[in-house]
């Protein structure tokens, strides 16, 4: 069983244990315009793009549909478990662009089908995994009777999550503080300054040199770097 969220894993079935099996379910949910999640009978009529999320399992493959028909299959073991391939998103994506009617379907629509949906809608309507069980719940209140594809919804939600924070945070850029050339041109000089002097056998008279070249440079402000290096001169310079 994938690792997840348990408090997002104990929400999701708060909503989906109302489940109304048994009652007047349509083979075919509606839970956007245009797209629906549906069962294999949904599947024999009526879409004019079809993603069939079990072709192993029911009747309508290919050959079932005509040319004008656009058709994709998606089989979990192809795929990895991932709630929603990049490819389903894109060939639904497209259908709808194409002003398509969208099945995605199983063979009852409970599953597979809903994971993929749900999906889907999260992603279009940029929203969390939480609400969009919620309202694909309330479209088809049949969905997920297995955990197993509950945990494969939330796997995909948690990692679309961090993959979309890396596309809008740009990446950051460790760099020293911005600093004017000027300072840095000091920080060079008063090093400069210091690692060229042999202090054991500076007289006074070439130190106060030093330390007033050392006063110009700062010009009254000391700067990160620039005070270690001015701080060394000034000991320096009273030390005489």
């Amino acid at each position: 069983m994938p690792v997840v969220s348990l408090s997002t894993l104990n929400a999701i079935n708060q909503i989906i244990g109302t489940r109304k099996f048994g009652e007047n379910i349509p083979h075919a949910s509606e839970i956007l315009p245009g797209v629906f999640i549906g069962d294999a009978t949904a599947a024999m009529d009526g879409f004019t793009a079809v993603v069939n999320c079990a072709p192993r399992d029911v009747l309508t493959n290919r050959e079932y549909y005509p040319e004008s028909i656009k058709y994709m299959e998606c089989v979990m073991d192809d795929w990895m478990g991932c709630a929603l391939p990049r490819s389903v998103e894109d060939f639904i994506d497209c259908a709808l662009d194409d002003g398509r009617k969208v099945l995605i379907h199983c063979t009852s629509g409970i599953n597979v089908s809903a994971m993929i949906a749900t999906a889907y809608y999260m992603v279009d309507q940029s929203c969390d995994v939480i609400t969009a069980v919620k309202h694909c719940f309330a479209c088809r209140p049949i969905m997920f009777c297995s955990e197993y594809y509950v945990r494969k919804l939330i796997e995909f939600a948690e990692q679309y999550e961090i993959d979309h924070l890396k596309e809008e945070i740009p990446e950051l850029q460790f760099r020293e503080p911005d600093r004017t050339d000027l300072i840095i041109e000091k920080e060079r000089r008063l090093a400069v300054l210091t690692l060229d002097c042999d202090y054991e056998h500076l007289t006074k008279e070439d130190m106060h040199e030093i330390y007033q070249n050392a006063q110009q440079l700062v010009g009254g402000v000391v700067h990160g770097d620039s005070y270690t290096l001015y701080a060394k001169i000034c000991d320096k310079w009273r030390d005489l």
